[in-house]
């Protein structure tokens, strides 16, 4: 027997042996964010900010969640925002992902929105309740069109994150 079929030999074996005994890949853990957008920032326009931070796989399992999948590995939240600076913190599984969309409000009229990502980053604030510092690994930026507050006015609103925002964007 050549040693190509015996490495082969030994790869299917070591691999029937892993599905066999239950080794296979986890699913991921994964929140997901659902942003509706309502009046008076879907007409004026604004800024968005997620703050994202992972917290262990055994707290992130106790959170609420608007929806979640059959198997738990995946949590479905859900916000609405109206403010033209808002602020929304997210809490993600340690060992998952996640993701977050923003979508017009369902009694919007009209149903449109767009939005563009201005920065994203990370940055070290201080919690306003407890005066802790607070290291959120994730942070993105997203700027609402609207009649009022143009995309220079969210990279002004980003701006003053600037002594603790550190931007994985290049500036333009």
């Amino acid at each position: 027997m050549s040693l190509y079929r015996v490495v082969c030999a030994v790869l299917m074996a070591t691999c029937s042996l892993l599905t066999a005994t239950g080794c296979a890949k986890q699913p991921t853990l994964s929140s997901r964010l659902i942003v509706s957008v309502d009046a008076p920032m879907l007409e004026k326009g604004g800024a968005v900010i997620v703050l994202a931070r992972p917290i262990p796989d055994r707290q992130w399992r106790h959170l609420e969640s608007a929806t979640s999948s059959d198997a738990g590995d995946e949590k479905q939240f859900q916000v609405t925002v109206a403010s033209p600076a808002s602020i929304i913190e997210l809490h993600y599984p340690e060992t998952g992902t996640y993701s977050f969309k923003l979508r017009p409000a369902a009694r919007a009229k009209p149903p449109f929105l767009q939005s563009r990502r201005v920065l994203i980053g990370q940055a070290d604030l201080t919690d306003p309740q407890t005066k802790h510092q607070v290291h959120w690994p994730s942070m993105s930026v997203v700027h609402v069109s609207g009649n009022t507050y143009p995309e220079g006015w969210a990279r002004i609103l980003a701006s003053t994150f600037d002594v603790p925002f550190g931007s994985d964007a290049p500036d333009t």
